[in-house]
């Protein structure tokens, strides 16, 4: 199967952690017999081409240019997961958040019509449908005391973007995760970039990682490859293997640069790659 991946980003900065990324897909196209094309382009070209290659795509970038990317290419709605993931928090609780938080991309009226007409596509009940009021308190409350059972969570655009804030607080999640934008002419996966002085070697990879496992389950069905990819990642993170710019870098004793992480992500994929070809 030939699988197309697109990796963009609005900075230089990223280049090293995209390269890693290009040489890690390769290891897992080898691991599994599959010929991936692996494209690293600049963000002009993601703009031209979105809506006229088919493919994966994924941008790696400040939040201001999610905004400007999502106007540009008329994305309508924004969906944050949460995986459970031990290991990532700043709390001592083993409790973290399970599920996600879905919601209109904005608050104009053309990104919530376009929201509920994907609902109804989707056969979903707006009744369940969480808004900024005061029945969005139980959900609160489940989410800072019983995370684990968060479940998906489908908003207004104010209830998202409460909710997603705090999910990621409690899970400490901020520099593992990312979003996927949903648009009718398919989806952008944006892994955010934050850290203006870090340097180049200092940008961790799990995010992006992440992204990629999701992106290869929900466009190309690669169920045995996307779960690879997310269980070599994980490995390592549980690990305890940081980067610079993770939150908990200053009290890990296991501070490596980008290269580095992403070449124990490598290893972690062939061994698992070899497991589950038996």
């Amino acid at each position: 199967m030939r699988i197309k991946l697109s990796l963009c980003s609005t900075k230089q900065r990223a280049n090293t952690l995209l390269n890693c990324a290009q040489q890690s897909l390769t290891e897992l196209a080898i691991a599994f017999g599959h010929s991936f094309l692996v494209r690293l382009i600049d963000y002009e070209e993601l703009i031209d081409s979105f809506s006229k290659e088919d493919g994966i795509y994924i941008l790696a970038a400040e939040e201001t240019h999610k905004a400007e990317t999502a106007k540009t290419l008329n994305f309508f709605a924004e969906k944050l997961s949460f995986s459970g993931l031990a290991n990532v928090s700043l709390l001592k609780s083993n409790m973290l958040a399970k599920g996600s938080v879905l919601s209109p991309i904005d608050s104009s009226t053309s990104s919530l019509a376009s929201f509920r007409g994907y609902l109804q596509a989707k056969k979903t009940d707006e009744t369940a449908l969480i808004k900024a009021d005061e029945k969005i308190l139980p959900v609160i409350e489940k989410l800072m005391f019983s995370p684990e059972n968060m479940g998906d969570l489908i908003c207004d655009y104010n209830a998202g973007s409460i909710l997603r804030q705090i999910a990621t607080i409690i899970s400490g999640t901020q520099l593992v995760s990312f979003n996927i934008l949903r648009g009718n002419e398919g989806n952008l996966y944006y892994v955010p970039l934050v850290g203006e002085n870090l340097r180049e070697s200092a940008i961790n990879p799990y995010g992006l990682y992440f992204a990629i496992s999701s992106a290869l389950m929900e466009k190309y069905r690669l169920e045995k490859e996307a779960l690879c990819l997310q269980t070599a990642t994980a490995n390592v993170l549980k690990a305890g293997w940081r980067t610079e710019d993770c939150l908990m870098a200053p009290m890990s004793e296991n501070l490596i640069d980008t290269r580095e992480l992403c070449s124990l992500i490598d290893e972690q994929i062939m061994l698992a790659g070899e497991l589950m070809q038996d």
